[in-house]
């Protein structure tokens, strides 16, 4: 089978004639005859009947049918991307994050950049729900999040894995306790992220299974000045391994050996439907797939801590 031959199988069958599949594919009526005789011949089957004055397609005809459609459809959307890659010097993607992912990005983005020179990326930084919103405004080419989450209108593909612990600066009552219980952690203050971040719905959630409510957190919606917090004594925090991998200025914190942590979480890219063929959007989720594999973000790793063996949050499945 060829393209030409199923494309005048297709008008047959859209048009109900032969000569008006010659019109719609600006043929003569004996090429749209060719076509379909040798491709009869070479399924051994007929696929059309005559049936008045409307030509039918019999029960092989009605079964190709089925298969044909999306043939073409597959056939017309590779041409397509094969077409705009002629243009993707010139091309600019927006990309959405939460703070997780400006701990890996940059690096990742760098080496785009080098492969498909003459990107432009943008990159803006916010929480789960504003990741989510700009999607679905359509402010934004790619969202990229660390949650178990779906979301309703939106295709999301998992490309890494994340996990969230419980830390305390060096020097803090807790960080040399081998085993912490939730009771443990009664007095302690504990630094959280504002409503909209899924570290903090994942704590929450944490909180409610362990019966667990702090008397005593503040809330921070920049990570960096949670880090500070911590260094300082202030209270703990919760947080990502994406984050505690990203350099030395997280070497002092302690992973805390807690009940039910570490947290997992996928870490995912989402794509609203109208952008999840675009050939450029592909191309970066495809990169950001091979290099989170060959660094294995999200694994923890020469970190001097008290990490208690991996504990599947059940929301996250």
């Amino acid at each position: 089978m060829d393209f030409k031959q199923l494309e005048a199988f297709q008008a047959v069958l859209d048009k109900g004639s032969y000569s008006e599949a010659a019109k719609l594919l600006y043929v003569s009526q004996p090429t749209i005859s060719v076509r379909l005789k040798t491709l009869q011949e070479e399924l051994g089957v007929v696929l059309f009947k005559q049936n008045a004055r409307q030509t039918q397609a019999t029960l092989a005809g009605r079964i190709l049918a089925h298969y044909v459609s999306d043939i073409l459809k597959l056939h017309q959307n590779a041409v397509q991307a094969i077409h705009d890659t002629k243009d993707i010097k010139r091309k600019h993607i927006r990309i959405s994050t939460t703070s997780t992912g400006t701990y890996i990005l940059p690096l990742i983005t760098k080496k785009f950049q080098q492969s498909f020179p003459g990107t432009r990326l943008f990159l803006s930084i916010g929480n789960f729900d504003s990741v989510v919103n700009q999607l679905h405004d359509g402010k934004t080419d790619i969202g990229i999040i660390a949650s178990p989450m779906e979301y309703a209108g939106l295709r999301s593909e998992v490309v890494g894995n994340d996990s969230i612990v419980l830390v305390a600066g060096r020097g803090h009552p807790l960080a040399n306790r081998t085993r912490i219980t939730v009771q443990d952690l009664q007095d302690q203050c504990f630094i959280i992220r504002e409503q909209g971040s899924d570290t903090r719905k994942r704590f929450e959630v944490w909180c409610r299974q362990h019966h667990f409510y702090p008397a005593n957190y503040i809330e921070i919606d920049q990570q960096e000045a949670i880090r500070l917090a911590v260094l300082n004594h202030v209270g703990i925090a919760v947080m990502s391994s994406f984050i505690l991998q990203s350099d030395s200025g997280y070497s002092d914190l302690i992973i805390l050996n807690t009940e039910g942590f570490p947290i997992h979480r996928p870490f995912q890219v989402l794509l609203h439907p109208d952008n999840e063929d675009n050939v450029f959007n592909q191309a970066f989720v495809q990169y950001l797939k091979e290099q989170l594999s060959e660094r294995q973000f999200g694994v923890i790793n020469n970190i001097d801590s008290k990490a208690a063996p991996a504990t599947t949050d059940p929301t996250s499945s």
